[in-house]
């Protein structure tokens, strides 16, 4: 999907890294995120946590720090920071820019 198609329909938060790639200009990023999930029934609630794994891959990425990119283990949120996506992590705030990204 397009940059500003993802921009305004994702979100990426309190993730965790299991791995990450650079190759040629593309960003790989497979994340773990903890799902609440809520049932009800019969007067019963149930609240449960469980694991979702989803990969990101940006592609032509540009305005990047690699070596930053790669210490990388927490997101806690993600904006736009003028036109650029920005990561809150472990580490600080980063910031890149791509054209379009696939999310399997």
């Amino acid at each position: 999907m397009k940059k500003e198609v993802f921009l305004k329909l994702f979100y990426i938060e309190d993730s965790i890294v299991k791995s990450i790639k650079f190759i040629n200009d593309e960003l790989i990023l497979e994340l773990i995120t903890s799902v609440n999930s809520f049932a009800m029934g019969n007067n019963i609630r149930e609240n449960e946590f469980n694991d979702c794994e989803n990969i990101y891959v940006f592609k032509k990425v540009k305005y990047i720090d690699v070596d930053k990119f790669i210490k990388l283990k927490n997101i806690y949120h993600t904006s736009i920071v003028n036109n650029l996506v920005c990561f809150d992590t472990n580490i600080g705030y980063m910031y890149f820019d791509f054209d379009e990204v696939i999310i399997k």
